[in-house]
């Protein structure tokens, strides 16, 4: 199942940012398409390129430097 109408849905109505992790391509295309205003980001465990759409993290260490800060 795609994640982005179960992102949506929980995100609704709430205040951003939201930011949005994962390793399937396909649920980052998911969310992206559904929840524009979410921030995608690809984990890549396993050393290879991301597919360079989101920015790529190799571990959740890394997550503090790719966040976006929010646009006021």
């Amino acid at each position: 199942q795609k994640k982005g109408p179960v992102l949506h849905r929980l995100t609704k109505g709430k205040e951003g940012p939201f930011v949005f992790v994962d390793d399937a391509v396909f649920q980052l295309e998911s969310a992206s398409r559904v929840c524009p205003g979410i921030q995608g980001i690809e984990i890549r465990r396993d050393a290879k390129d991301g597919d360079g759409r989101w920015p790529v993290i190799r571990s959740f260490e890394e997550l503090e430097y790719v966040v976006e800060e929010p646009s006021v």
